[in-house]
């Protein structure tokens, strides 16, 4: 039987290419919730709605199987980002359990702080106001939801798209501005990259295997930003103006678990870093 999944978020980056590797998939029927109205497919339904207002997200919820969350990402003021995790959260948490639905909620690792290896048992520390909003959503859906109807996806930097936010892609815009960027750490810390698209693969894996709790994907590269600036500035042929404080990176981590996902089959990865530069600057 095929299974209706709404994507909240879903003209967002990563939205966006779940939306397109759902509809791929025989077995859902997929719809997308977005606070605007801009379809670009016959073949998906549009709710239109915020998770502000829990009126407005309650019939997408209610006539859907899966609700995937991918709001609540950072944003600019962070106020927005504060209430998507907070409020909004807290409005589409009790619909999910109201009608009794399964979630998929999109976090991030960063809500582990620093440590030198974590897996999905480790305790979250985070050290940043994104990280700890992340994990008050991730709290809000633990204490609502039972945990057989929730996966929490604790995703890395993902990239793949020049609207992609992140270190990749701050240093990939500052190529075309010559703008100077400020670095808050000595260039050490690290950071895993997973490409949108192998990021919406698997997400797509884990719908269809039934998967829940809570589970690591970092990606499959890690890179420090000196060595990030290295790459861009051999393929771009052009100096990066990065300036580096003297101190040491917060949010840095050596070494994340992913058994929980690929105890269910290998995970695959189509992309790469180095081979997405290259495919900018040729």
């Amino acid at each position: 039987m095929n299974k209706k999944v709404v994507v909240f978020g879903g003209t967002g980056i990563l939205g966006s290419a779940l939306v397109d590797t759902l509809l791929k998939k025989s077995e859902f029927i997929v719809s997308v919730l977005s606070r605007k109205i801009s379809p670009n497919t016959q073949f998906i339904r549009y709710y239109q709605g915020d998770i502000l207002n829990s009126e407005s997200i309650t019939q997408a919820v209610r006539e859907n199987d899966i609700i995937i969350n991918c709001t609540g990402q950072i944003t600019k003021p962070i106020g927005q980002c504060l209430q998507a995790n907070t409020l909004g959260m807290l409005n589409l948490a009790r619909l999910v359990e109201k009608y009794h639905k399964f979630i998929l909620h999109v976090s991030t690792v960063n809500v582990y702080g620093s440590a030198e290896n974590v897996d999905e048992n480790s305790p979250m520390q985070p050290e940043t106001v994104y990280a700890a909003l992340k994990a008050c959503s991730e709290n809000i859906v633990t204490s609502l939801i039972p945990s057989e109807r929730y996966c929490i996806v604790r995703l890395s930097n993902l990239y793949g798209s020049l609207k992609s936010k992140g270190i990749l892609s701050l240093l990939l815009s500052s190529i075309a501005t010559n703008k100077t960027i400020n670095i808050d750490n000595d260039g050490s810390l690290l950071r895993f990259f997973l490409h949108v698209n192998d990021a919406a693969s698997i997400l797509a894996t884990l719908l269809a295997n039934n998967i829940h709790g809570i589970v690591n994907l970092p990606g499959n590269e890690m890179f420090t930003i000196r060595s990030l600036v290295e790459i861009i500035e051999k393929h771009a042929k052009k100096k990066i103006p990065v300036v580096y404080e003297n101190r040491q990176p917060h949010s840095n981590i050596r070494a994340i678990d992913c058994n929980n996902i690929a105890a269910h089959g290998k995970l695959e990865y189509q992309y790469s870093v180095e081979s997405y530069i290259l495919s900018i600057f040729g």
